[in-house]
């Protein structure tokens, strides 16, 4: 793999991530690795190269607030005054900026948890943008306890001001998400079976903050938002979209939320869509004991979608 550092400026803000590359062979498609929420893009490497061995490029960026975007540690979970409206903006830039380079490959974008988020809003604001998506351990169709953190964050906001990092926030999110694995080893049993995985992220320093109340508010308005009717109608029928997801990912509410995210999008006629459920995994596929096969399933997914839109 050929992998080049870069910085690239958007908006108010410097991203830095990496670029790869199959060494000396010309790639299929170009994809686009967006992260989640308290991770950066180097825990991406060993994915790139794998879609790098399988005749893939591609770009991973650190999104604002995370990793080495972040200027400081102080600064991790803080995706500023623009939060996810800015970030969008930023992920069009790099798309852009991917298209420019080798316009003639085609863009998947494989995103994983929050970074699913963001994707979502791109199925219907920039649906000719990417020609694939895959969605990593996403959540469901938005339920009360979504509408109940958008009450507790705004009141967050009020009492502390929008920089603060709330534990009433962490645990509604990331506490709440280990209580099927007690007895809990970590504080990230919920992300997956391997052990080693586990402890890579815990020892990681940029990894494990979550997002300071105003940008957690910002993600809960952007998650309804995404699954409004008016939006749902927009996204292009036959735009091929992969949802995978473990079945024991409480993100995804151990499957019941990506059954059901599945249901809305063919209820609104997206013929595309396709969905694969690991079973006994946890919420990070690329990190589970399963990552092999995650691994393959991919590659011979988006290599399907290669071949489909060589015949257009």
């Amino acid at each position: 793999m050929i992998r080049r550092e870069f910085e690239w400026e958007c908006e108010d803000t410097t991203l830095r991530g990496f670029r790869f590359e199959p060494d000396g062979r010309q790639p299929k498609a170009s994809v686009l690795i967006v992260h989640g929420m308290g991770e950066s893009s180097e825990r991406y490497l060993r994915f790139a190269s794998g879609l790098t061995d399988s005749l893939y490029a591609g770009v991973a960026y650190d999104l604002r607030g995370h990793g080495r975007t972040a200027r400081s540690v102080d600064e991790l979970g803080n995706m500023g005054n623009g939060g996810f409206e800015t970030a969008y903006k930023d992920l069009q830039c790099i798309a852009s900026e991917m298209k420019r380079s080798n316009p003639e490959l085609p863009i998947f974008l494989f995103a994983h948890s929050m970074g699913s988020m963001l994707a979502k809003g791109a199925l219907y604001r920039d649906p000719s943008l990417f020609q694939a998506v895959i969605l990593s351990g996403t959540t469901g169709p938005p339920r009360a306890l979504l509408h109940l953190g958008k009450q507790i964050a705004k009141r967050e906001i009020k009492r502390h001001g929008h920089l603060y990092q709330s534990a009433v926030l962490e645990k509604l999110s990331f506490g709440s998400y280990n209580r099927p694995f007690r007895p809990n080893r970590t504080g990230y049993d919920w992300l997956s079976r391997d052990r080693d995985e586990v402890d890579h992220y815990v020892a990681d320093p940029l990894c494990g903050k979550i997002l300071c109340a105003g940008s957690f508010y910002a993600m809960l308005l952007w998650i309804l938002e995404t699954h409004t009717p008016e939006n749902l109608v927009k996204i292009p029928k036959d735009l091929p979209i992969l949802v995978i997801s473990g079945d024991r990912d409480p993100v995804g509410e151990m499957g019941k939320g990506i059954m059901q995210l599945e249901r809305l999008y063919r209820r609104y006629g997206l013929r595309g869509v396709e969905m694969r459920l690991y079973k006994d995994a946890r919420h990070e596929l690329l990190h589970e004991l399963n990552r092999d096969q995650v691994m393959m399933d991919i590659v011979e997914w988006m290599d399907q979608k290669c071949q489909l839109h060589l015949s257009k």
